[in-house]
Parts: structure tokens; sequence; C-alpha cells
């Protein structure tokens, strides 16, 4: 219990640092594969997301998304979890073109589950105060039995 409210005080100091720099959400839709031994399977990938910004150029984010194949999306989808770290080239606070390099973990799940990596870039642009373009290239690999990239080109809406 005694951790709990040290947790909670924590967030909530830490929350006016977080709110002065540029945080936002987003959701997406990445067309894309799985690539494995010189073959390509088509991908849909679908998903919301939330990224704070830390300092000026580092922020930290999470998303969920489902991944599945294009022929039988609704019976191979399956559940994904990201948690990354983010370098923005821009630091300015309100910047319109901000480009950012990300990476991280990625868990895929549905009857079990797989631990991956997943790295990527991209750009946000902010043609009014609340609402924005999300481009990216993302790739979430594995290397447990073959090595298999699961990539995708992202489109979507980023909200603040």
């Amino acid at each position: 219990m005694r951790l709990l409210k040290m947790f909670a005080i924590a967030a909530f100091a830490l929350a006016g640092t977080v709110e002065a720099q540029t945080s936002h959400g987003y959701v997406f839709l990445a067309p894309g594969g799985a690539t494995a031994n010189g073959y390509t399977a088509m991908t849909l990938n679908p998903g919301i997301g939330g990224e704070a910004r830390i300092v000026p150029h580092i922020g930290a984010g999470a998303e969920l998304a489902g991944l599945g194949f294009r022929e039988d999306f609704s019976s191979s989808i399956m559940g994904v979890f990201s948690s990354n770290g983010y370098f923005h080239f821009n630091g300015k606070k309100g910047a319109k073109i901000d480009p950012y390099l990300t990476g991280g973990y990625t868990l895929f799940f549905r009857y079990g589950h797989a631990n991956l990596g997943n790295f990527g870039g991209g750009v946000n642009i902010w043609p009014s105060k609340h609402v924005g373009v999300k481009l990216e290239a993302r790739d979430h690999v594995t290397t447990r039995y073959e090595t298999v990239h699961y990539w995708g080109v992202r489109v979507g809406v980023n909200f603040r």
C-alpha cells in the first residue's frame, strides 16, 4: 500500500512535467506484410496508441493493435501490445513537422503469446493545434524459430 501511495505521488508530481511537453494520442491503419524466407503474406494492422514527451527530444509511448492476414483477417487476427521509446529530431514544442525514430518491445497474443522487438521511424505533421497526420514505417521482428518481419506502413490521425 505504501508503494502504491508513493507511485501516486510521483505520478502527480511528474504530470506537470509531461504536460509541459507535447503529448498526443493516435489511431492508425498499417497495410504491410509478414516476411520470412523470402516469402511475404500481406497483413493489416489497425491500432490506437499514445505518446508522452518526457524531455524535448525523448518520448515514451504504448499502443494496442490487431494484426491479421489480409486474405482471412477475421480468423487470423491477433492482439499486439507495444511499449516504445521515441527520439524526436525536432525538440521544439508545437513544431508543425516532427520527424522521429522509435523502438521497443512488442507482445503478440491470441491463444498464447510471443515476445518481439520493434523499430521504425516516421513523421508527425500538425496542420492544426489539435489534429495531425502520422506517417510511419514499423517492423516487428522475431527470431524465435526463424526470423520473421511483421512490417507495415502506417497512416494515422494524431490528436491532442
